[in-house]
């Protein structure tokens, strides 16, 4: 799976907060399919790889 979105405060829950949203697509077989540089996460800060 590959993070494809984040959105920051997204969705107001019913409790009262706002909420992040996150999207995801499934690769094909064999790991990365695009080429295109992933989003991951590395001591917390977020990294183009």
């Amino acid at each position: 799976m590959r993070r494809e979105s984040h959105a920051l405060s997204e969705s107001l829950h019913r409790s009262g907060p706002w909420l992040d949203g996150y999207g995801y697509a499934m690769l094909a077989e064999g790991g990365r399919s695009s080429g295109r540089p992933t989003d991951v996460l590395v001591d917390g800060k977020h990294e183009l790889r």
